[in-house]
């Protein structure tokens, strides 16, 4: 149900830009977490349209993650957002997104849909956004209510280079209980190999100040990826 809401908001925005250009990447990767011992592997492909004034991006992300238990978990995250633009102000827009997202392992299964909007602003070198997500999961045990402030942007550190340096900090805080929230951000290089093929190495550092016992309140986790784009 929670899909089907999230669809009939967004579809309008969809058929809008069926006639605009289209491009598509996808990315595998591979990533380890110093504190738990936890391995990643993930799958994501994304889908854009881009119009005069509108931009619809479409995403999907498989996980599946082995803790030093050997406890597995797969993870399906889709998400969709569309960026508005003004004529005036051409590189600049307000967007809306949403992301629903599903987890299921031995220990718990759980449900998450996110909603959120923000403003950005990107062109041939850079791009930042900033933006407020409200974050509901869903549990068997538990409902929780989050609120997030994501702040991403990419630069190219070097002149007609091919490397990108992209930082994505981001604060969340658990309405239902204020003393859990987190810090954690997204740091990546990548390099293009050619037009079609770029390789990227991600250190994400997190600090989590009410962690559940046996867990750690810092956290380092490394991701390498090889992505395509189409």
């Amino acid at each position: 149900m929670k899909k089907l809401i999230l669809l009939l908001i967004l579809i309008p925005l969809i058929s809008r830009s069926a006639s605009a250009e289209t491009s598509g990447s996808m990315e595998l990767g591979a990533s380890y977490s110093t504190a738990s011992s936890q391995e990643d592997i993930y799958a994501d492909f994304k889908s854009a349209t881009r119009d005069d004034d509108l931009e619809v991006s479409i995403s999907h992300i498989l996980t599946k993650t082995q803790s030093q238990d050997r406890l597995s978990r797969l993870a399906s995250e889709s998400s969709i957002q569309a960026n508005i633009y003004n004529g005036f102000f051409t590189e600049w827009y307000v967007f809306l997104s949403g992301v629903y997202g599903r987890y299921r392992d031995l220990a718990a299964n759980y449900d998450q849909t996110s909603v959120g909007a923000g403003v950005g602003s990107k062109n041939s070198r850079a791009g930042v956004q900033t933006g407020l997500y409200l974050r509901a999961t869903y549990t068997d045990l538990m409902d929780r209510c989050i609120l997030s402030k994501t702040t991403g942007f990419i630069v190219i550190p070097i002149r007609k280079t091919r490397l990108k340096f992209a930082l994505s900090p981001e604060t969340n805080i658990n309405l239902n209980y204020l003393n859990d929230w987190d810090i954690k951000s997204k740091n990546s290089f990548s390099a293009a190999l050619n037009e079609n093929v770029s390789i990227s190495l991600n250190w994400l550092p997190s600090f989590k100040n009410d962690p559940l016992p046996g867990e750690h309140k810092t956290q380092h986790s490394y991701i390498l990826s090889v992505g395509t784009k189409f």
